[in-house]
C-alpha cells in the first residue's frame, strides 16, 4: 500500500513481495519436522535455510501451546519451548497438528516422573 501511495509506477512490487512472502511461508511449513522421544525433542524448520534444534526434556524450563482463530479452524497449533542455557533459548514451531501439540504437552508434563525427592 505504501509503495502504491509513494511510487504508483512501482505497484507490481507489492504483488511480487506478497507472492514471495507466501511462497517462503509455504516452504517453511513443508520443511518443518518434529520428533518426540522419551527424553529428547527435535525441531527442524526453515524455508531457504533450515535450522535443527535438539534438546532434553530436563533442559526445557517452560512450554507454550497457542492457537489462533485461523489455526483452530484448520486444527493446528503453535508450540514453543524455552530452554535453560546461556543465553536462554526460545524455539517456536508454527502450524503443527493439535494432536501433536497435545502429545507435546503430555510429554512435558511427564517430566514430573523423573523428579526425585530426598
Amino acid at each position: 500500500m505504501a509503495i502504491y501511495y509513494f511510487k504508483p509506477s512501482l505497484w507490481y512490487i507489492s504483488l511480487i513481495l506478497l507472492v514471495l512472502i507466501y511462497t517462503l511461508r509455504i516452504m517453511d511449513y513443508k520443511n518443518s519436522r518434529y520428533l518426540l522421544n522419551d527424553e529428547f525433542i527435535q525441531f527442524k524448520s526453515g524455508s531457504l535455510e533450515t535450522s535443527l534444534f535438539i534438546t532434553k526434556r530436563s533442559k526445557v524450563i517452560q512450554i507454550e501451546v497457542e492457537r489462533s482463530k485461523l489455526q483452530k479452524f484448520f486444527g493446528l497449533a503453535t508450540i514453543e519451548t524455552i530452554n535453560r542455557s546461556k543465553p536462554v533459548h526460545h524455539t517456536k514451531l508454527q502450524d503443527v497438528s493439535v494432536e501433536y501439540a497435545d502429545e507435546f504437552y503430555t510429554w512435558y508434563m511427564d517430566r514430573t516422573k523423573n523428579i526425585q525427592f530426598e
